[in-house]
């Protein structure tokens, strides 16, 4: 058990999971006009920067090429996602969503580069998705 910023955490299977306690007691997130704000502005910076290519509008759209354009990691950056899908055990495709999203979570920084945490946090993001389907098919009965 470790006590950090008031916030214990027990590391189970090399996660961190917080106590029930911790959760409810946790201050209120980032207010949804401000979330709407960040959100308008990552959608503009994408109009600016996908101007010129006909029918890509957002990174979701990015094709392969454009992903190496704007989408870039450093070599650290590189690492880690390296890391990541070796140990998650994700796809080639997954590396593509993994910068697009990475891209998205920059673009909502007002981040020109694409950084180490947001890779970190677009890998959980879609190792979180995969774990989800996965357990949506096996448990979820469409009737």
């Amino acid at each position: 058990m470790l006590q950090t910023n008031n916030v214990t955490r027990y590391w189970e299977n090399s996660q961190i999971i917080l106590s029930f306690d911790d959760i409810s007691k946790a201050a209120p997130g980032e207010p949804s006009a401000s979330i709407r704000e960040r959100v308008i502005a990552a959608r503009r910076i994408q109009e600016v920067r996908f101007k010129d290519f006909k029918g890509i509008h957002c990174n979701a759209q990015m094709t392969e090429r454009m992903i190496h354009q704007f989408a870039e990691p450093d070599e650290h950056s590189l690492q880690l996602l390296r890391r990541g899908m070796e140990r998650l055990k994700l796809s080639a495709r997954a590396y593509n969503r993994i910068l697009k999203v990475a891209r998205t979570i920059a673009d909502l920084e007002a981040s020109e580069r694409v950084q180490s945490h947001h890779i970190a946090e677009a890998t959980v993001s879609d190792f979180l998705h995969f774990v989800l389907h996965i357990l949506c098919n096996t448990f979820c009965v469409i009737k």
